[in-house]
């Protein structure tokens, strides 16, 4: 029998296991100041009063089922980049993950609804603006359905001090543990300041694809992981055949016209000869 007292994982962790549904598992809170600022101003965000404002927005918003979760979880995600980025103080931050994190944890079952809902709402969302949905969403949530979220119970209460770290495993849940949640308050090193930078870029590019064409899409930067040149090769392969066969009717409607002008003309000048 295991007699073994244990704190698991806090309110801190379960927040940061909802935020990584777009994270893909990374504190924003502990990025240098640089990344998540720059993250941030594809929301609009600059300043203190900015990040305040978007985040309660999406708290106090008073939908339900999978909006709430599209809500919540983007909110919590935008409290920790704000840690990170200087504009909320830290205590401040794991308060309002805390309050998104209740809405989330009241209103479903599992880590798994969660997931699913957060997509449906997300992809929703995007085809709503003709935008591209493949944006790491459905990864990320395979991802934490194999690591972070074996670790952090959904059930677990959200009592007590939101920003403890304190994580002190059984040996029956050990395991679990060190997976879901072992990385998560590291130091960011230059691999994840880049990682940040790329979804920053990512954003900016989704926005801009909002103005353009949905048939050009695929010739804007920040489209796919892919490399541009494949992408460019694939979309000329998909919409080349369809402006050949285009140019090529042209042409013959083209030529067919001029024949029938040229020898109405040539008629013409006959019968004038004959005359």
């Amino acid at each position: 029998m295991n007699t073994a007292a244990a704190t698991g994982p806090t309110p801190a962790h379960f927040g940061i296991a909802l935020a990584g549904i777009i994270t893909g598992g990374d504190d924003y809170g502990q990025y240098p100041a640089e990344a998540p600022q720059k993250m941030l101003q594809g929301w609009g965000i600059q300043d203190r009063q900015s990040a305040m404002n978007k985040i309660e927005s999406m708290l106090g918003s008073d939908c339900t089922g999978d909006a709430l979760v599209f809500d919540r979880v983007r909110a919590i995600h935008l409290a920790r980049a704000a840690a990170g980025a200087q504009y909320v103080e830290q205590e401040a931050s794991w308060a309002l993950v805390q309050r998104g994190s209740a809405d989330v944890q009241r209103s479903n079952q599992s880590w798994q609804e969660v997931g699913s809902a957060y997509i449906r709402a997300k992809n929703a969302w995007l085809e709503g603006r003709g935008l591209d949905t493949a944006d790491g969403t459905e990864s990320n949530v395979e991802k934490l359905s194999q690591s972070v979220w074996l670790g952090v119970p959904f059930s677990m209460s959200l009592n007590g001090d939101p920003h403890s770290a304190q994580v002190l495993a059984t040996p029956d849940n050990s395991a679990a543990i060190a997976a879901g949640v072992g990385g998560m308050a590291a130091t960011m090193g230059s691999a994840l300041r880049q990682n940040a930078e790329n979804r920053a870029e990512r954003a900016m590019w989704r926005t801009i694809r909002s103005y353009v064409p949905k048939i050009l899409h695929p010739l804007l930067p920040g489209y796919s992981d892919k490399p541009a040149l494949t992408v460019y090769k694939e979309w000329l392969v998909k919409y080349m055949w369809g402006v050949v066969v285009s140019a090529l009717i042209s042409v013959a409607v083209f030529a067919l016209v001029a024949g029938m002008l040229g020898l109405t003309f040539l008629y013409v000048v006959y019968l004038v000869v004959m005359m």
